[in-house]
C-alpha cells in the first residue's frame, strides 16, 4: 500500500516522495523506506498528449492538401488551375465554424472529419465550373461569354448537388437520440459549410476566371 507525502512549494501541493507502508515482498526495504524520490508533475503529461495531437491534426491537413494539390494537378495539367480550384475551401470551412455557432455547439473530432468531406464536395462543385469553362476556352470562346455561359449551365448542377446534400442531412441536424448528438457536429460542418461555400464560391470562382 502506497501513501504519498505532500511538501508545499507554493499555492499547490506538489507530491515529493512516495512511501511504502509495508515491507516489499521479494525485497529488502523497510516498512519506511522511500521508493521514489523528487517532484512529481501529473499535468506535464497531459499537456504534451495536447500538443503532440495538435501537431498531428496538422501534418494530416497538410498532408491532404498537398495530395489534393498534386493530384489535381496531374488531371488539368497545371499548378494554377487546382489552387483556383482550392480557393472556395476557407469558405467552407468558415461556414461550417458558424454553424458550430448557431447551433449551438463544441467542436470535436467528428467536426474534423467534416471538414475533410466538406472539402471534397466544395471541390467538385469548382471543379464542374472550371472543366466546362476550359472546354469553352478550347471551343474558341471569348473569356467574359465562357465566363458567364459556364456560370449559367453549371449553375443548376451545383445547386443541386449541394441542396440535395444539405436536405440529406436537415433532419440529422434536429434529431434529439443519443447517438445523433455524436453526428450532429459532421453533420454541422459539411450542411453550414457547403451552403456558405456554394453560393459564395460560384461567384469567387466567376470572378477569378474572368481576371
Amino acid at each position: 500500500i502506497l501513501t504519498r507525502r505532500m511538501a508545499q512549494t507554493g499555492p499547490e501541493s506538489v507530491p515529493s516522495k512516495v512511501w511504502c507502508r509495508e515491507s516489499c515482498r521479494g525485497g529488502t526495504h523497510g516498512p519506511d523506506c522511500a521508493v521514489s524520490e523528487g517532484p512529481l508533475h501529473p499535468a506535464e503529461p497531459a499537456q504534451h498528449d495536447g500538443d503532440h495531437l495538435l501537431v498531428e491534426q496538422e501534418d494530416v491537413w497538410s498532408g491532404v492538401c498537398h495530395r489534393v494539390v498534386h493530384g489535381l494537378a496531374c488531371v488539368f495539367g497545371s499548378y494554377g488551375w487546382p489552387l483556383l480550384v482550392m480557393v472556395v475551401i476557407p469558405f467552407g470551412l468558415i461556414g461550417a465554424i458558424w454553424g458550430h455557432v448557431l447551433m449551438g455547439i463544441d467542436l470535436t473530432i467528428l467536426s474534423m472529419f467534416g471538414f475533410f468531406g466538406l472539402a471534397g464536395i466544395v471541390i467538385n462543385d469548382s471543379i464542374i465550373l472550371v472543366t466546362f469553362y476550359k472546354e469553352l476556352r478550347q471551343q474558341g470562346m471569348a473569356v467574359e461569354k465562357a465566363v458567364v455561359e459556364a456560370a449559367c449551365q453549371r449553375l443548376r448542377a451545383v445547386l443541386l448537388t449541394s441542396l440535395t446534400t444539405i436536405a440529406g442531412l436537415t433532419p440529422l441536424l434536429f434529431e434529439t437520440s443519443l447517438l445523433a448528438q455524436v453526428l450532429i457536429p459532421l453533420a454541422s460542418s459539411i450542411a453550414f459549410g457547403l451552403a456558405c461555400a456554394t453560393f459564395l464560391g460560384v461567384f469567387l470562382i466567376a470572378s477569378l476566371l474572368a481576371i
